[in-house]
């Protein structure tokens, strides 16, 4: 249903008089004149332009491209794409990266780990969503810890690659005194492994095998080789 601009603009008044939701009021309005008639970020938009006191619907005369058009674009690019970049939205349109910046701000979008979200307040829902997920993600690394995942993974790797060095005096292991490696789960695995654990004297991180051993032998044997292939790197 093709629905004018200017009369949503006016719908979006009505319920801001209300006191409704904008997300509750991007899904009544799609409801009604379709589902891609206005988005929740547009309504909070619209609603933070009614509550700084800015209620005429129409732009002010001014050449190029009108706010309003320009901020409605910014959001349906994000809608597609979260990853999208500044100059991006400056080349699809036409206007310079100041204005950009503005109408971001004026639409409540920041980035955050090079993605835009929304810098409004969430809902309670969302917020409640959010608590629930890290709650389980926290219980899972209770009831499963990933360490001790990794040390299972690295076992079954011995004994496949390596089963004469795992079944001559079992294994010997040395790691850094992180946090998850002094844990009680860590040393109960260690224990059932039957490995023995090296001390490691603290912030002392350069006695790590991979760093006193593993890279420095490594880039010495690389150092006056030329790899041109995949199969070059295999074969050496």
């Amino acid at each position: 249903m093709e629905v004018n601009k200017e009369k949503i603009w006016y719908i979006l008044q009505f319920f801001f008089d209300k006191g409704e939701n904008a997300n509750q009021v991007a899904e009544i309005v799609g409801g009604v004149y379709g589902i891609d008639t206005v988005t929740a970020n547009y309504v909070q938009f619209w609603f933070r332009r009614f509550r700084s006191g800015i209620f005429d619907v129409k732009d002010a005369p001014r050449t190029g491209r009108p706010i309003v058009e320009n901020v409605t674009k910014i959001t349906e690019i994000f809608e597609v794409d979260r990853l999208v970049s500044n100059s991006r939205i400056v080349q699809e349109l036409r206007i310079d990266y100041k204005t950009v910046l503005n109408h971001l701000r004026q639409v409540g979008f920041k980035k955050k780990l090079d993605v835009w979200v929304t810098a409004t307040p969430i809902n309670t829902k969302i917020m409640r969503d959010r608590i629930l997920i890290c709650e389980a993600s926290a219980k899972r690394k209770e009831i499963d810890p990933f360490l001790k995942r990794m040390l299972d993974r690295l076992t079954l790797a011995i004994d496949q690659k390596l089963p004469e060095f795992g079944n001559r005096k079992g294994v010997v292991f040395h790691q850094d005194n992180g946090r998850p490696h002094m844990s009680v789960v860590t040393h109960h695995k260690l224990w059932k492994l039957g490995w023995e654990v090296l001390m490691h004297p603290p912030y002392s991180p350069d006695l790590a095998p991979s760093d006193y051993h593993l890279f420095p032998a490594l880039q010495n044997f690389l150092s006056d080789k030329k790899l041109g292939s995949k199969e070059n790197c295999e074969n050496r």
